[in-house]
């Protein structure tokens, strides 16, 4: 084996093994942005379940309801007779 054909074997080795070094450094790289987006998208998913409960609770006509009435019972005559003029706070 000629001096010339080791150098160009060596110097293929090394750009291959440069080559796989920097192939798993990027692999790391994006596994690691992948897992902060998964926990982020976990996250969300989890804020997402608790807004559509909450909506779903707003939207429950029996409280829909209880809320009428405690709205009306607020605004009755009988505060309006003591002088009462101010709207409710809410």
């Amino acid at each position: 084996m000629s001096l010339r054909r080791t150098v160009v074997i060596l110097g293929a080795g090394l750009a291959t093994l440069l080559t796989v070094v920097i192939l798993r450094a990027e692999t790391t790289r994006l596994q690691s942005e992948l897992s902060l987006l998964d926990s982020r998208a976990a996250v969300l998913w989890q804020e997402l379940r608790e807004n559509e409960l909450e909506l779903a609770r707003l939207r429950n006509p029996a409280l829909i309801r209880a809320r009428v009435a405690q709205m009306r019972l607020q605004d009755s005559p009988v505060d309006r007779a003591a002088g009462d003029t101010q709207p409710p706070d809410r």
